[in-house]
């Protein structure tokens, strides 16, 4: 099943965030580096989920990402994806709700 490239970089961006919440701000460039995603797309992709509330992102030398919902109550699934990003191709909801949860690592599959 394809899934559109943008949303694929912001489910990978919203688990990277999840699995270092901890860490606080995360750097652009650090998700950049570790999932290969293009600076200046996530930098776009960032811009939109922080308008719809999902992460705080701070410019800056100091700044970065942390995601502000808990990863739990987060709803995903493709119609919330197409408001937020414009996307209309179904993915597997089940897996990245797991992948966020805590319950899966795998991400090949999602």
């Amino acid at each position: 099943m394809l899934i559109p490239m943008k949303i694929d970089y912001a489910l990978r961006l919203l688990v990277y965030l999840t699995l270092n919440k901890d860490r606080g701000l995360i750097k652009t460039n650090e998700v950049s580096q570790d999932q290969g995603i293009p600076v200046k797309f996530l930098q776009r992709i960032a811009n939109d989920l922080q308008k719809s509330k999902i992460i705080n992102s701070t410019r800056g030398p100091s700044g970065g990402h942390e995601i502000i919902i808990d990863p739990k109550e987060m709803n995903v699934d493709a119609e919330n994806f197409k408001n937020i990003l414009g996307g209309d191709k179904i993915f597997n909801a089940k897996k990245i709700v797991d992948i966020f949860k805590g319950e899966d690592n795998d991400f090949s599959k999602a």
